[in-house]
């Protein structure tokens, strides 16, 4: 599984983004595929000091469903640091998780997250001119719906699951 992780990381790196976008199933789903969620430590209270070549992880999350599990992305290598967008419905024992966790979010809807915004906010705050967007049907269905993609490319990568599996 860890062999799999590294290789999602190495194709998402190919694509040059300066901002990697994701939902919060994706996220939950990932971290339950690569084997859950390990408990939180010290470092991970704090924003990480990584290279700025690498780039940001944007994660959409208006109902706090990544509660205890934002580090997860922030362990990754070639995650510089998270980037949360939240609604005003958000819990606000999720904004306190945040704001104690010193990760950088985002108020741009009133139910959900207004995705435009978003981007808008990705161009000039983190100054991003590609985003890549590696999440599921959702996410990926609303951004194509609202006409908010230049572009779309489906990457398939199989491989077999088990214990002695092979890519």
């Amino acid at each position: 599984e860890a062999g799999l992780a590294r290789e999602v990381e190495d194709v998402a790196g190919e694509f040059g983004a300066d901002i990697h976008l994701t939902g919060s199933n994706t996220v939950k789903i990932g971290a339950e595929m690569f084997g859950g969620v390990p408990p939180e430590e010290k470092s991970d209270l704090k924003r990480p000091k990584k290279d700025t070549s690498v780039p940001f992880w944007a994660v959409v999350d208006s109902k706090g469903a990544l509660m205890g599990m934002l580090h997860t992305m922030r362990r990754v290598e070639l995650c510089r640091d998270v980037i949360v967008f939240i609604s005003k419905k958000t819990p606000k024992a999720y904004l306190r998780h945040l704001e104690e966790r010193e990760y950088r979010y985002h108020v741009t809807g009133s139910d959900h997250v207004d995705l435009a915004r978003m981007l808008a906010i990705l161009k000039t705050e983190y100054r991003a001119k590609a985003v890549f967007s590696d999440s599921g049907p959702t996410l990926n269905g609303l951004l194509l719906q609202q006409g908010l993609l230049d572009e779309i490319s489906f990457l398939v990568h199989p491989c077999l699951v088990g214990k002695d599996a092979l890519p």
